[in-house]
């Protein structure tokens, strides 16, 4: 008797110890998943008036020519320096004109010969003429001084084709001026000899300027895709002022060495500037649809899952997949995001690698609990 009371006893208090312990454990379970985590939280916004690209520049003439003469010779004469305001028909330069000049006479007098053998060649085809008509000579002597003549004739327009090239010559000489405009680049010097078509001056014509910049690849996308950007331009050689802009041309290809394309921007106001000129120019996006930039620390990444970011909502965070544009680097790394994400989300922006689906959450506002 005395056994069984010791065994029932020893089986009541094993039940109610598993008991304890069971309920224990469920209860400290349940306090666990309704604790919430609490998460560093960024409100999504577009990329307006938030991000800013600066791109180097320089500023450059909107138009300018680079000026050479049409015949080779040495420099006798340069009449402008850098700088100078020039007018249009006004001399630059001059080449030696002792060869051109030679030419011109030694054209000067082959022209006078074939226009004597051409007067000659006339007289003798009347006198031929007339004496054939008196039966005095054959149709095959008048032939033939008919053709003398026509040679002649050929002879003479041949002639008179090298004088007119010969005097274009001496005028090729002079290099001046095909408008008003300022002398920006001197090349060339009195007394060095140049080759047809080397260039000897450069000039920029009116007074408008652009600034130009040289963007990579992915960059290029961008401003090809956001036609209507607004960008300003400081330049430390005219002090603070800043300078509004106006995109003006793309280049549709790259450049065969950097692999950069060109952008040029006109300028609304070129007082106190030129050429040369060092320029910080500052695009900002102006769409409706401006991208959206978020840290690369709000990136959940896993092999063989898409990107994707944490969502806090109705106190809880949620995996939202997202598809990835172009990544930045440097202090505030970030990325764009394409889609997946829209304005006024709350995304975790810190540990999101440790958190799961559905999980109780809320944002820390950095104070301890």
């Amino acid at each position: 008797m005395n056994k069984k009371i010791v065994v029932l006893a020893a089986l009541l208090c094993c039940g109610i110890f598993a008991y304890l312990l069971v309920g224990g454990k469920d209860e400290e379970t349940i306090n666990t998943e309704l604790r919430p985590i609490s998460v560093k939280i960024m409100s999504v916004t577009t990329a307006r008036g938030e991000h800013e690209r600066i791109y180097t520049g320089i500023v450059k003439p909107r138009f300018e020519s680079q000026l050479a003469f049409q015949i080779g010779g040495k420099i006798a004469e340069r009449l402008v320096d850098r700088g100078d305001h020039v007018e249009k028909g006004q001399l630059l330069m001059k080449i030696d004109p002792r060869d051109v000049n030679l030419n011109l006479q030694a054209a000067q007098a082959a022209a006078d010969r074939a226009r004597s053998e051409r007067e000659l060649a006339s007289v003798n085809l009347e006198r031929y003429s007339n004496l054939f008509k008196n039966d005095a000579v054959s149709k095959a002597q008048l032939d033939e001084v008919q053709n003398r003549s026509n040679a002649t004739d050929a002879a003479l327009r041949h002639a008179l084709s090298n004088l007119e090239e010969a005097r274009r010559q001496v005028g090729y000489a002079e290099l001046k001026s095909d408008y008003d405009g300022v002398i920006i680049e001197r090349i060339a010097e009195v007394e060095q000899v140049v080759a047809a078509g080397q260039v000897v001056l450069t000039i920029q014509q009116g007074e408008e300027m652009d600034v130009e910049i040289n963007l990579p690849e992915h960059s290029i996308v961008d401003i090809r895709s956001n036609p209507n950007v607004e960008a300003n331009a400081s330049i430390p050689a005219a002090g603070s002022k800043e300078f509004k802009l106006s995109l003006r041309e793309i280049s549709p290809q790259a450049d065969s060495v950097t692999r950069t394309y060109s952008v040029k921007f006109s300028m609304e106001e070129t007082e106190g500037l030129a050429s040369g000129m060092t320029a910080a120019v500052d695009i900002l996006w102006q769409k409706d649809d401006a991208p959206i930039v978020i840290p690369l620390s709000a990136l959940y990444r896993t092999q063989g899952q898409p990107d994707s970011v944490w969502i806090l909502r109705e106190d809880r965070v949620f995996r939202q997949a997202v598809e990835l544009g172009e990544f930045s680097s440097g202090v505030d790394s970030s990325v764009h995001v394409k889609s997946g994400l829209a304005a006024g989300d709350k995304i975790v922006i810190a540990g999101a690698q440790k958190l799961t689906d559905g999980q109780p959450a809320r944002e820390w506002t950095g104070t301890s609990e």
